[in-house]
């Protein structure tokens, strides 16, 4: 949701009035909502469940569309997919943020995951034009014979350009303890487990691990009184535990455009990334030494921890704060996704133009 903050943040209002259609059975709004909301966007809500708003809010979006003289449709999700699929309102984008087979599976099972993923696939073909959240989502994408548009994820540099990376640095240089920070999730394929059990081989004072987010009790309990693996489950402001770490590591077997990675290169964090696709695009795309990545191993990470410990951390995190504010920016990032909005508006051979120049 961070994305769509960004991006309606960003268009130009001259040319484009966003609206955000929400459904929800909640009856608070959602922080992102009254961030939307603040910027002066209007938010529309369908206070319904998830079953129950897939019949419902087809009509209201449709009847929305429609006292428009043009729209396009942008939704974020599968629901949302579902109910823009329903309005029959035209133009609509869809939009994947991850890899769609493999993930669906890994989260509902394989047979179950497959059908969700082909009723996912029976709608994006149904797009006027599909756009992946990176070059590793769109060649994923293309194995299952979707084309696609890569705009990558970004940051707002505006949030990160005031903090002094070098007294981070400076603080990490006079404790003898390195620290990491990773994130789970309710979602498999972190491989939290992965990290826990080789960090809890570390010598306490040497190295620490600290997860965020929704580990496994089990696990948690296994390592309940582990020196070196702090569990906190989770937490308001992630950027406030990157502040105390001094690296930020992901073991993921699979992912999209990771949001976490992008922000710990802002917040000038040197990371430790396995060698999937999408963490290799990052560094690809980052044009620096930000870090290094690894072979999901226990040899290929030990390697990767003796690696970043050994270089020269001023430069590492000068180097992935620079990358990051100046890659990964969210103006960019809306202006790639004007050209395709205005473009739907001109015809096959202008928007093809359009996406040539992306």
């Amino acid at each position: 949701m961070i994305q769509l903050l960004y991006l309606v943040a960003n268009l130009d209002r001259r040319q484009f009035r966003p609206v955000f259609f929400v459904t929800s059975d909640s009856r608070e709004p959602s922080e992102i909502e009254l961030q939307i909301e603040r910027l002066g966007i209007e938010v529309i809500r369908i206070n319904s469940g998830k079953l129950s708003s897939i019949f419902r809010a087809p009509l209201t979006l449709a009847m929305t569309a429609h006292r428009e003289a043009r729209v396009v449709l942008h939704p974020y999700g599968f629901r949302s997919d579902i109910i823009c699929w329903l309005s029959r309102v035209r133009p609509r984008v869809g939009a994947v943020h991850n890899n769609l087979r493999y993930n669906y599976q890994r989260m509902f099972g394989k047979r179950r995951g497959s059908i969700i993923a082909s009723l996912n696939l029976f709608l994006l073909k149904r797009a006027d034009l599909i756009i992946s959240c990176g070059d590793a989502v769109r060649q994923n994408l293309a194995t299952l014979g979707l084309k696609s548009v890569a705009i990558r994820n970004a940051i707002d540099p505006a949030i990160y350009r005031d903090l002094m990376c070098s007294a981070f640095a400076a603080q990490r240089d006079t404790s003898t303890e390195l620290s990491y920070l990773t994130v789970a999730s309710k979602i498999p394929g972190k491989n939290i487990e992965f990290l826990v059990n080789e960090f809890a081989l570390s010598s306490p004072g040497s190295r620490r691990l600290v997860v965020i987010g929704p580990a496994s009790p089990d696990l948690i309990e296994k390592h309940r009184d582990t020196k070196t693996v702090e569990f906190r489950g989770h937490v308001t402001n992630p950027g406030d535990a990157l502040l105390e770490t001094s690296f930020f590591i992901s073991a993921s077997e699979h992912e999209g455009m990771p949001n976490a990675v992008i922000e710990a290169l802002a917040l000038g964090r040197p990371v430790v990334l396995s060698k999937i696709p999408a963490h290799l695009e990052i560094m690809q795309t980052a044009g620096k030494n930000v870090g290094t990545t690894f072979s999901l191993t226990p040899a290929s990470l030990r390697e990767a921890l003796d690696e970043v410990e050994g270089s020269d951390y001023s430069v590492l995190s000068k180097s992935a704060h620079e990358a990051a504010t100046s890659s990964f920016d969210c103006v960019g990032m809306a202006l790639r996704y004007q050209s395709v909005y205005s473009n739907l508006f001109k015809g096959s051979s202008a928007l093809q133009d359009a996406l040539d120049t992306l």
